[in-house]
């Protein structure tokens, strides 16, 4: 069999109203998602294997608590959770056709797309993180290029499924972190022991990941079992990228918490409203703090469960090594330096507290003084 060229994304079909019954959202949207593919003459062959599980939300997880960047193109905001409502072992699969001249309409660059192809094969997969899109490449040249795939069909369900339903709409979660041509093939050593193995070739632009399979294994059998490893390795990916802006934006916040007390100290003039304005800053900033330690605690033990969770039956692992270093580049914020430079703010607010209070009761005596004589 010819090999299989595929590129990586993450698509989601995003609910854009609240339901106020929550069975009544797991019952209806992948009922929903079926009908508006259905509903777009390029897409044929729709599967979807469901099992109807959903995540709740939780309260404490960095991904529902604040505002999540959903859509590279629209730069639209969700305060609920970033991918609403979130399936669990889901698995959506459609073949997709789109003409040549659709496609260079779409990519608008000075090159044409290289997919040398006009069908795709499309899986969304959830598993129990972030949802990841395989884009299949049918039957293209072999320097064809699997990204460029992943872009224009992207592009085409955006334009297509726009306006198709009431309360769902198709999103495009990123930018992407991980860039790839990703490519199944056969190895041409005969005598190894091994089923499938991942190679890199670093290039200029987007790597190269080749999937090698022993030559006893049916490409076409062993390919789901790749995609279904791929899926849970790099929707945890996304989702740790999607953390680590999220603790980006959090910290981001309390800089500018701390800017603005800066700046009202350095006013020359002192008066009441300036005073509780200092007092408001520094009880907000001590909160956004604990908030953030607190987050930090959560995300780290969150990290070690889904390690263990998806690296605990000895299964193919293909990304590890790139989870790890993602992890390891997680930037560290000065918490404790804050800290100490906040406390500074907060004790020369009580060392003027102290100091008003001893002026006030000075004149207050005084006041009393002078009325009593006479």
């Amino acid at each position: 069999m010819d090999n299989v060229y595929f590129g990586l994304g993450s698509f989601h079909f995003y609910r854009t109203t609240e339901p106020e019954d929550e069975e009544e959202n797991y019952r209806t949207y992948v009922d929903e998602i079926e009908r508006i593919l259905n509903a777009c003459s390029n897409i044929n062959n729709i599967v979807i294997e469901n099992n109807h599980t959903f995540k709740r939300i939780v309260a404490m997880n960095l991904l529902y608590r604040n505002e999540l960047e959903i859509d590279e193109d629209k730069m639209s905001y969700n305060k609920l959770n970033g991918i609403y409502p979130n399936p669990c072992n889901l698995i959506i699969e459609f073949d997709l056709f789109i003409p040549l001249r659709v496609q260079e309409d779409i990519h608008r660059k000075i090159n044409p797309p290289k997919t040398y192809t006009e069908n795709f094969k499309v899986y969304i997969i959830y598993d129990n993180y972030f949802p990841v899109v395989i884009v299949e490449l049918i039957n293209p040249k072999d320097d064809c290029k699997p990204s460029d795939g992943v872009y224009v069909v992207k592009k085409f369900l955006q334009n297509e499924l726009e306006k198709k339903s009431e309360f769902l709409s198709f999103m495009s979660m990123g930018p992407s972190p991980f860039h790839g041509e990703f490519i199944i093939t056969y190895t041409s050593y005969e005598s190894e022991d091994f089923q499938v193995r991942l190679v890199k070739e670093n290039r200029r632009g987007y790597h190269s990941y080749f999937f090698e399979l022993n030559n006893t294994l049916d490409l076409e059998e062993y390919k789901s079992s790749i995609y279904l490893s791929i899926a849970r390795e790099l929707g945890y990916y996304y989702e740790l990228e999607q953390i680590s802006n999220r603790r980006n934006f959090n910290w981001i916040r309390i800089e500018v918490l701390v800017d603005m007390l800066l700046e009202s100290y350095s006013l020359k003039f002192w008066n009441i409203k300036r005073y509780y304005k200092i007092r408001v800053l520094l009880n907000e900033l001590f909160q956004s703090i604990s908030r953030f330690e607190r987050d930090e605690i959560f995300f780290r033990q969150q990290y070690n469960n889904a390690m263990k969770e998806i690296y605990a039956n000895g299964e193919s692992t293909f990304f590890k090594k790139d989870i790890d270093m993602q992890y390891e580049n997680f930037m560290d914020f000065p918490v404790e330096q804050v800290l100490k430079y906040i406390n500074t703010f907060e004790q020369r607010r009580l060392n003027l507290n102290e100091a008003s209070s001893a002026i006030i009761g000075g004149v207050v005596g005084a006041l009393l003084t002078i009325l009593f004589a006479k």
